[in-house]
């Protein structure tokens, strides 16, 4: 029985395409399935029933039709339904027409149609009332030829309706068959619109109108109204000419609709008063004016109603569900979008039914349910195509279909159905549909940041429109034009599209074209910093929109204007509040209560910026008064977040979540379950902002449950979990649940197929990770969400799924690894518009760079991050971009360069005055800059070392201030060495010390490596005594021996500490210092160091082939442990830290003979014993070749000497072993030497 309905619909099929013997077959065997069954779907019998009927009167079968018919009018009757009684009756008067000759092409034009019931009743209503006038045979004629010409069969058949009934006479049963079925039909809401022009009522059923010939024909009926003095047509003519035009440009201001209305109201046309009712809301709903829209359209809704006209009816209620969803009332849009396709479909009002579908699916678009919209979008279209009307067909492919799949995140589909749309129209000679499916696909294609093809089809429009003469449509592409070149960063360009765009509108004399052109000159000036021209364009754009009573574009200027006005400063925020308020009195004054409003939430932001916090909680507080007078609810709901973003920024924190939690009792009053949802998400985010992470992850628990309670899973839970959630976790410490409410919004993103959302729930679960310290674990989720994105070619978030792999890489200190995933992402930021986040990568591949010394490719990435931030604008990130080149430039050595990046990016920073750690690090590198210059021995302002030591204090101030161990060890570094510069020689051991200290309670061994040979290098110019009567960092005792012993037991401490942690550089680094305080005793007093001390030698042959060459870096060597100030974004835990005193003794390596026997008394020292590697020789004795290559595979995992094979699993010695071999392979040995 499943199959029966689907039979019907072919026999439909087969009929239209004049096969009626198929159809007569289709339509038995459905009435056999229908009876086969339990015989309870009587609606489908009926139809079958028809539609045998339908194929007997297409084979001129009268009895056999007539039997049909009665058979289903019988059980109609029995079902007691008269609904379905309507096919019936239809049927019935078919056969009845039979018997007229004129009336079979009528009858054969309604069958090629397909027209229902619902629409042949309007059909046979129309053609009987004009068959009554005289001459309307010869009329009809006339018409019949001129739709056969456009071929238009509707009007065709109507034309052959004139003539047929115009023989039948009254009183008989082809006339009383006919009345009983329109009388039904009236009954049940399907009405012609006798107070429309037939013509325009027959367009209604299967054409969406607003086409060029709609136009002219609309104006060749008002002139001949004009002329006949017949003002009731005159309006009609009025009224459709209005409706055409809305279609053409919903924000066209129409004064047609006025004059209509106010005529129509005189005349007392109910029905047309409330047509004119209904194309006004429509005009205010495109113009921002949902309040208004709604009233009119529940008036017209009222009167549709009280005169039983179905079609009137469900259209004012598709308006009145736009306008709810506009005003934010949820709830109210649903309903009534879902009640008003209910009953068309059974009347078979076709093209009214596909506009409320086309109008629901909007809905369902807006509140998130995309499969839904999606499904009525395509239901709509099917509808269309199947009445005929190929540009109604079009154009919901373009908007609501296209919609949905945006919304699915599924742009390829989108692209597919938009080219569809597109060639229907283009087949349809339809030039303003053609312009909409242009900027549409635009559109579509900018969505995922396609700018090239969408300034292709945009520069298109612009001609079409160019040649058209539509001024409107021109300036409007020309804007977006000019917007996508803004996103390109494109500057110049952008300024001669919208200056193209005022060209034209002047040379039109629009004013209003000219004022929107403004408004977009204004716009592109500010996106390029320019706000003096920014505010003299919208200063004139204002003018020209308050000359039209334009109030919406006096507020779009005025937002500009509060913009520009911000960017100077504060007090350029305080003027741009004033004027604001200013406005949002005269807007009151004009009785405009929504522009006045939203003029009060633009002194809100600006009061926000010029820190007047009384001032902006006032303010809002104003605003959403007015619009909760005016039952706006989204106004209402975003005034209360302005006051609770006033209300923190003021500190008022318990009014802050207050002002949050009467948002969330608004929704409940209204039983918005969606609207709670989120109002409840953001009172969590609200505490936790304000330190309450317990208060916010219990509403995030409430919230959670009211997501649940709607259908399917929701992309709003999935964001409140890795947004809100999340941060609540880690607030509290609790990094496992953190982690576990990440994997929940990652399978809730997986449910909804949201790949998008799926990749940012995954990074969110990499950050926790790094914040707790679990690298591993935020390497893997970065690399998930990189193939989660690959796989749905998205190009630019692919690109932030790399660059969080980079980041994370950074951290772990693998720079060829981050170097690698931000090449990766530069390869997919390619277009233009990607420039802001290209920048970011090349940042970080600036960073990689030099943490892996590789200055030259550092230098390379940061001056093309350089290069585009001069080019895009963006201060702050050109600072940021110009700290990554110093960096880079101090690790080339190029210490010239280095201070003037830095004092660059300094000013630039002080100019923010929000960014104190950004001037620390700053002031950090350009000191280290100076002092790298001094030591090459230049002179100059850049060399002078007090200049370095003043840079390096003001540095020290911010970092110290921190309370981070690490940062105060870098910055006491820093201050060390330029007291050391500077010659301040004590100090610089009291700062060295400070370093040390702090460096040993990170259990940090570079960082207490690099310390002693910096206390080496201090001791080295300091006094025969250091520090008298203190005891050392280095010795538990009291230093009082000379200056170069106290410098050898510093870098012997170094030496043994960067050997503990395998710094080969390092090892080598206090060799060569060990090799320079020899030099240094050898050439002034002819005395050297004892003869077991290490110093720097060849390796012996046998392993001096192999063995790769260590060079100390002069980066190192300048800066010792410190770390890049890497920008990564990610909050890391904090390191642990030791007490100094019990720490020293611990990190202290245990002494060994020779360093007892330096300690003691010079006077009481015993004779050093000597070292094995004292002699070459002894090394080559001592060396066992089979060992160093199984101890070389341990530590490298290479194998050293290939003609003795990959050792063994049970070879490979531990850690440990190789520790001890290297202890006992240079333990001290006294030998003789040779």
């Amino acid at each position: 029985m499943s199959t029966a309905p689907a039979l019907v619909s072919r026999s439909a099929t087969l009929l239209r395409q004049d096969d009626p013997e198929s159809a007569l077959e289709c339509a038995q065997d459905a009435l056999e399935a229908v009876r086969a069954g339990d015989g309870s779907d009587k609606a489908t019998e009926i139809a079958a029933l028809c539609a045998i009927s339908e194929a007997y009167v297409a084979t001129a079968e009268g009895p056999k039709a007539n039997d049909s018919a009665h058979e289903a009018l019988g059980l109609a009757k029995a079902a007691g339904s008269t609904l379905l009684e309507a096919p019936a009756l239809l049927a019935a008067a078919k056969v009845q027409l039979l018997s007229f000759k004129e009336a079979k092409d009528a009858l054969d034009a309604l069958r090629e149609t397909g027209a229902t019931w619902g629409e042949t009743a309007v059909l046979l209503s129309l053609a009987g009332d004009a068959a009554k006038a005289s001459g309307a045979a010869a009329g009809a004629m006339l018409l019949i030829e001129e739709a056969r010409r456009q071929q238009d069969r509707w009007q065709e058949a109507f034309g052959l309706l004139v003539i047929a009934l115009g023989m039948v006479p009254k009183g008989g049963p082809a006339s009383t068959a006919l009345d009983d079925f329109l009388a039904l039909a009236q009954k049940h809401g399907v009405l012609a619109g006798a107070a429309y022009d037939p013509k325009s009522a027959i367009s209604r059923l299967h054409s969406c109108g607003g086409s060029f010939r709609d136009l002219e024909e609309h104006q060749s009926r008002l002139e001949a109204a004009k002329k006949a003095g017949d003002r009731q047509k005159q309006a009609f003519a009025l009224l459709d000419m209005a409706g055409a035009k809305l279609i053409q440009n919903p924000t066209m201001q129409v004064p047609e609709i006025a004059e209509a209305l106010a005529q129509l109201e005189k005349l007392g046309c109910k029905e047309g008063a409330a047509a004119a009712r209904l194309e006004a809301a429509r005009s205010r709903l495109a113009n921002g004016q949902p309040t208004e829209a709604l009233t009119e359209a529940k008036q017209a809704s009222a009167v549709f109603k009280e005169l039983n006209n179905m079609a009137g009816e469900s259209a004012a209620k598709s308006v009145c569900a736009l306008a709810h969803l506009a005003l934010g009332q949820v709830p109210e849009a649903v309903s009534v979008a879902c009640t008003a396709p209910q009953g068309l479909a059974e009347r078979g009002l076709r093209r009214a039914c596909a506009t409320a579908l086309l109008v629901a699916s909007r809905v369902y678009s807006a509140v998130g349910e995309q499969d839904r919209a999606l499904q009525v979008g395509l239901e709509a279209a099917a509808v269309l195509r199947d009445v005929g009307d190929s540009r109604g067909e079009a154009f919901a492919l373009l908007q609501e279909v296209a919609l949905a799949y945006v919304g699915k995140k599924e742009v390829e589909s989108a692209l597919k159905v938009a080219s569809a749309g597109l060639r229907l129209l283009r087949a349809a000679e339809d030039l303003p549909g053609e312009v909409a499916a242009l900027k549409a696909t635009a559109d579509l294609h900018l969505s995922r940041g396609d700018t090239e093809p969408a300034l292709r089809l945009l520069q298109e429009v612009a001609d079409i429109c160019r040649d058209s003469g539509d001024i409107l449509d021109e300036v409007a592409a020309h804007t977006t034009i000019a917007r996508v070149r803004v996103m390109r960063s494109e500057a110049d360009q952008a300024v001669a599209a919208a200056q193209a765009g005022l060209k034209a509108a002047q040379e039109k004399s629009s004013m209003l074209a000219e004022a929107r052109a403004l408004i977009a000159l204004a716009n592109v000036f500010k996106a390029k910093q320019d706000m003096g021209a920014a505010l003299q364009e919208a200063s004139n754009a204002a003018a020209l929109f308050k000359q039209l009573g334009d109030r919406s574009g006096e507020l779009s200027a005025l937002s500009i204007t509060c913009a520009a006005q911000t960017a100077q400063g504060a007090a350029g925020a305080a003027q741009a509040a004033t004027a604001a308020k200013q406005a949002a009195q005269a807007f009151q004054t004009a009785g405009d209560q929504q522009c006045a409003a939203e003029a009060l939430l633009e002194a809100v932001s600006a009061s926000r910026v010029a820190r007047n916090f009384e001032e902006a909680a006032a303010s809002a507080t104003e605003a959403a008064s007015i619009f909760m007078k005016m039952g706006h609810t989204k106004g209402h709901v975003q005034a209360l977040r302005e006051l609770v973003s006033a209300e923190q920024a003021r500190g008022r924190m318990d009014e802050a979540v207050k002002t949050a939690v009467e948002v969330v009792s608004l929704f409940k009053r209204r039983d918005d379950i969606r609207g709670q949802a989120d109002a409840t998400s953001e009172l969590a985010k609200v505490y936790l902002e304000c330190g309450a992470p317990k208060e916010a992850l219990s509403e995030v628990g409430e919230a959670r449950l009211l997501y649940q309670k709607l259908t399917g899973p929701q992309c709003g839970e999935a964001a409140l979990l890795s947004d809100i959630g999340v941060r609540a976790h880690m607030a509290l410490n609790d990094p496992p649940k953190a982690v576990a409410m990440a994997e929940e919004a990652v399978n809730i993103c997986r449910k909804l197929g949201d790949r998008v959302g799926e990749a940012a729930a995954l990074q969110a679960c990499a950050k926790v990770c790094m914040q707790k310290g679990d690298t591993n674990s935020a390497l893997q989720a970065a690399r998930q969400s990189v193939a989660v994105l690959a796989r749905a070619r998205l190009a630019r978030e692919e690109a932030e799924a790399h660059h969080v792999a980079a980041k994370v890489h950074l951290v772990r200190r693998e720079p060829n690894e981050a170097v690698a995933s931000a090449a990766q992402a530069l390869t997919l930021l390619r277009r233009p518009g990607d420039e802001a986040a290209r920048v970011e990568v090349l940042e970080t591949a600036s960073w990689a760079h030099s943490l892996g010394l590789e200055p030259q490719g550092g230098i390379g990435a940061a001056e093309e991050a350089v290069a585009l931030c001069r080019r895009t604008g963006g201060q702050r990130r050109l600072a940021t971009a110009l700290q990554a080149l110093a960096e880079a430039q101090l690790v080339k050595g190029d210490f010239a360069q280095v201070v003037d990046t830095a004092e660059e990016a300094l000013k630039l920073a002080r100019d923010l005055g929000d960014e104190p750690m950004l001037q620390a690090h700053l002031l950090e590198v350009s000191s280290y800059g100076r002092l790298g210059r001094a030591q090459e021995k230049k002179k100059g302002l850049l060399a002078n070392p007090k200049q370095a030591l003043q840079t390096a204090k003001a540095a020290a101030d911010t970092l110290c201030s921190t309370g981070d161990r690490r940062l105060v060890a870098e910055a006491k570094f820093l201050l060390a060495k330029a007291h050391l510069q500077a010659g301040n020689v004590t100090t610089a051991g009291m700062e060295g010390k400070v370093a040390f200290d702090s460096y040993a309670s990170l259990r940090d061994g570079q960082g207490v490596g690099w310390g002693a040979l910096l206390h080496a290098a201090i001791a080295l110019k300091s006094t025969s005594h250091l520090n008298p009567g203190t005891s050392s960092f280095f010795t538990s005792q009291e230093v009082t021996r000379p200056a170069t012993d106290a410098a050898v037991a510093a870098v012997l401490n170094a030496h043994s500490t960067f050997r503990k942690i395998g710094d080969e550089e390092g090892q080598e680094a206090a060799l060569q210092m060990l090799a320079d305080i020899r030099a240094l005793l050898e050439s002034k007093s002819g005395s050297s160091l004892p003869q077991d001390f290490p110093r720097p030698r060849p390796l012996p042959p046998a392993i001096s082939a192999s063995a790769p060459a260590v060079q100390v870096t002069p980066y190192h060597m300048l800066v010792g442990a410190r770390r890049l100030p890497c920008r990564t974004g990610f909050t890391l835990p904090k390191e642990e830290t030791f007490a100094i005193d019990k720490q020293a003794e611990e990190l202290a390596p245990a002494k060994s003979s020779l360093m007892q026997s330096f300690e003691q008394d010079s006077k009481e020292a015993k004779a050093a014993p000597r070292s094995a590697l004292a002699s070459l020789d002894n090394w080559e004795k001592r060396f066992d070749r089979k060992v160093w290559h199984n101890v070389k595979a341990t530590m490298s995992g290479l194998w050293e000497y290939p003609d003795m094979g990959k050792p063994e699993p049970n070879v490979l010695m531990s850690a440990e072993f190789v520790n001890s071999w290297l202890e006992e392979l240079l333990a001290p040995e006294c030998v003789e030497d040779s």
